[in-house]
């Protein structure tokens, strides 16, 4: 009706009602506003996730957000709804990977499990995002590791599910270290082969001889723990370890986190050398760890043994002797000496039984000898003396030729190289330059070496050259068997 005007709804287009600010950001922001600015941004950060736990939002945001620690309350609203907007997506199946910021606030999400009704659902998400995002969240992803250990400790999760099954292998192998005495051979051998930089299941002689060298590394390791322990204040094992007890322990460090579930006593291992505990809010760890001169006292018995083992059963190539403490050679030599007890055959004799088999292989001979043969038969009181001269030393005679026979052929050992390459090699063996002999054959120094290298490692169990300038040399310790071997 003309004259009259009354109420009408203001008519928005869809782009306007994008652009309102749904009611939810401003409680949020009560939310934020109802706590004392001295209050711990962690626990704001977590009842305002709580609080937005579900929500959905439809409004993209594609500027750059340059933040650290990134908080909701530190982004403007504009900003809150672009991450809002891609975490809807994102869970609805939306795989665009966010910018770095908003992939943050998401872990830092995570690590409240928002979102999800368990922490092993969470963690799951967890393990699924941080492998998309790892590149992009750059010098920060190096704190996946960490955060993913975290997960596992503050939510009492399967250590299991850590991945980490080489770290926990090598505690596992250092328990058993640990625990020398109590173990089998295998086990213990199995564990110095890991912790030892020293391989010596590469060896020669382990190649040719398992068995003993199990037994004599493991048994002479026991013997040198022992005795090395009366005159020092701790065994030889015990030297090697190091424990640090009641360490301090965040949870989540260099992220957004809140300690929401307030343990008051619980403790937690994720190996058998790390275990984490929680008294009243305070969190310790206690871990154990090798001593840093762990590896090099490993490697120089566990070499040494291989040394002496070479050495005894005359296996080439030979080992060069470190300096090496008398109490450890000792001990492997008694653990060989016992080696070989162990194994010597037994043979007993029944002194009871020769009269018995004497007189049956008399009535034997007197059944089979006719009368004629037994008036013929020669009676020999003792041998003719001549006749045992001669079988007493051409014996021994025959015996030494054999032995330096077997000799001479264990020490013809030829070298897999061919004619230019064992040159080069002798070259380097008498420090001469090799420079012309190089250009002559149309060799490089460097190809050549690596080949030589390769072709000696199962003879020698090593790299035999190493370059310490612009041609190799020859390693020390292989010096004079090569000469020896190429007799030079």
């Amino acid at each position: 009706m003309e004259g009259y005007y009354y109420d009408e709804p203001i008519r928005i287009s869809e782009v306007q009602k994008k652009s309102l600010t749904p009611h939810k950001y401003r409680a949020m922001r009560t939310l934020e506003e109802s706590f004392p600015r001295h209050h711990k941004e962690a626990q704001i950060f977590y009842l305002q996730a709580k609080f937005m736990e579900n929500f959905e939002d439809d409004f993209p945001y594609e500027k750059e957000i340059i933040c650290f620690y990134p908080t909701y309350r530190s982004l403007k609203t504009a900003e809150l709804r672009g991450y809002f907007t891609w975490r809807a997506g994102w869970r609805k199946g939306d795989g665009t990977l966010p910018q770095k910021t908003y992939a943050l606030i998401y872990l830092y999400e995570l690590f409240h499990c928002i979102g999800f009704r368990t922490a092993k659902e969470a963690y799951a998400e967890f393990l699924r995002f941080s492998s998309q995002c790892e590149e992009l969240l750059g010098k920060e992803s190096a704190s996946l590791k960490l955060w993913r250990n975290d997960f596992l400790i503050y939510y009492d999760l399967d250590p299991e599910h850590s991945g980490e099954h080489g770290a926990r292998d090598a505690d596992e192998w250092l328990m058993t270290l640990t625990k020398a005495h109590e173990v089998s051979d295998r086990q213990l051998f199995d564990a110095l082969c890991l912790l030892s930089p020293h391989k010596i299941q590469k060896s020669a002689v382990y190649r040719k001889k398992p068995d003993t060298v199990m037994f004599v590394l493991c048994h002479a390791l026991r013997s040198y723990d022992e005795r090395y322990a009366k005159g020092h204040l701790k065994s030889f094992l015990q030297k090697l370890l190091i424990r640090k007890r009641s360490t301090l322990y965040l949870p989540f460090r260099q992220a957004v986190f809140y300690d929401h579930l307030h343990y008051q006593q619980y403790s937690y291992e994720l190996t058998p050398l790390q275990q984490y505990h929680c008294n009243a809010g305070e969190w310790f760890m206690d871990v154990t760890l090798l001593h840093s001169k762990a590896a090099s006292e490993l490697k120089l018995f566990v070499r040494t043994t291989d040394r002496i083992l070479r050495e005894t059963f005359d296996i080439r190539p030979a080992l060069k002797a470190d300096t090496e403490p008398d109490l450890m050679v000792q001990c492997i030599l008694d653990a060989i000496r016992e080696e070989k007890q162990a194994n010597a055959p037994k043979i007993t004799f029944d002194l009871g039984l020769l009269g018995q088999i004497r007189k049956s292989a008399d009535q034997t001979e007197e059944k089979l000898l006719t009368e004629e043969e037994r008036w013929e038969m020669p009676i020999f009181d003792t041998p003719d003396s001549a006749m045992a001269d001669e079988i007493t030393q051409t014996a021994p005679e025959q015996n030494d030729e054999a032995k330096m026979e077997a000799a001479s052929t264990s020490e013809e050992q030829e070298l897999p190289l061919s004619e230019t390459e064992s040159d080069f090699l002798k070259l380097l063996l008498q420090e001469k330059d090799p420079s012309a002999f190089l250009r002559e054959k149309h060799l490089m120094a460097s190809l050549t070496a690596d080949h030589i290298n390769e072709l000696l490692f199962d003879f020698f169990d090593d790299n035999i050259l190493e370059f310490a300038g612009a041609y190799p040399s020859v390693v020390e310790d292989y010096a004079e068997e090569l000469k020896g071997l190429l007799q030079i």
